[in-house]
């Protein structure tokens, strides 16, 4: 998501540093919006990664796989993760940041950030598939091989 809002701010000649200098003015105020990298850049950096880090924890206990499973038909994943994408942007660009940092949905290039969230959220719902890989690049062969997605991968 990320990458593709820089490459929609690339086109607008915004610099690779604006969003995240936008997330920085969470912590620093209004100075810290600027087109170069900075020591404020990188807590706005980390807030945006420390965000969507949760959300992808979140969407692995709602697609979890067994019988307590949130999402009833899971050949329709990609749906469900850009509708989970989709959800999450306008809970943060139409509640959250209006009521937190007023600067983000102000100064956001908004259409890049709906695009790059529907893409997040579809690529989540290839987390299932990713963890099976994992999985079975590590795994024991005398020890259980079948491994669950949201399960911890030790």
């Amino acid at each position: 998501m990320y990458l593709l809002s820089l490459a929609g701010g690339f086109l607008a000649r915004h610099t690779a540093w604006s969003l995240a200098n936008l997330f920085a003015t969470t912590f620093y105020g209004e100075s810290a919006y600027s087109g170069t990298l900075t020591a404020k850049t990188w807590p706005g950096l980390a807030l945006f990664f420390v965000i969507y880090g949760a959300l992808g924890m979140v969407w692995g206990w709602i697609a979890r796989e067994g019988s307590d499973a949130l999402l009833p038909v899971k050949s329709m994943l990609p749906l469900w993760g850009g509708l989970f994408g989709i959800l999450c942007f306008y809970f943060f660009f139409s509640f959250a940041w209006n009521r937190i940092n007023p600067l983000i949905p102000l100064y956001a290039q908004i259409s890049n950030l709906r695009a790059g969230h529907l893409l997040w959220g579809v690529c989540l719902s290839r987390s299932a598939v990713y963890a099976k890989r994992i999985a079975g690049v590590n795994a024991d062969p005398a020890g259980d091989p079948e491994v669950k997605s949201g399960e911890v991968i030790v």
